[in-house]
């Protein structure tokens, strides 16, 4: 557990290295690294990845990111309830990933704007409590 730690710390202190509008370039970033490592596949470490990559695998601890209307769900002028429908598949996928410890996490400000918190964690919340 020790080293999950580690590991969890380094990852978020590369990742504070990033302003969010620069996000895809530390997955960029973290992509080369991993083709670079000469670990072997079962060193436990961190696993970076979009929420397309991560169908039918388990990982203890989860860190989904972005949760923030215009990210995910990604809202374009030409969406329509099917491609809305799709995004949220995508996020149950992604959220049922975890199997001990599950991180929601968005970004206070985007853009220099009040990020607005995912209306898929939103109506999780409402679901949950209501």
């Amino acid at each position: 557990q020790q080293q999950e730690y580690e590991n969890i710390m380094e990852m978020m202190e590369f990742l504070s290295k990033f302003s969010f509008n620069e996000f895809g370039k530390a997955i960029s970033e973290i992509n080369v690294l991993q083709k670079l490592s000469i670990e072997s596949e079962t060193t436990n470490g961190v696993a970076v990845m979009t929420a397309h990559k991560c169908k039918g695998l388990e990982f203890p601890v989860v860190f989904a990111i972005g949760l923030v209307d215009g990210v995910f769900p990604l809202l374009k002028n030409t969406a329509t309830i099917e491609d809305i429908e799709e995004e949220r598949r995508l996020f149950y996928v992604t959220i049922t990933r975890a199997q001990e410890t599950l991180y929601l996490l968005r970004p206070r400000k985007r853009r220099g704007y009040t990020a607005n918190v995912s209306r898929f964690v939103t109506e999780m919340y409402l679901k949950a409590t209501g």
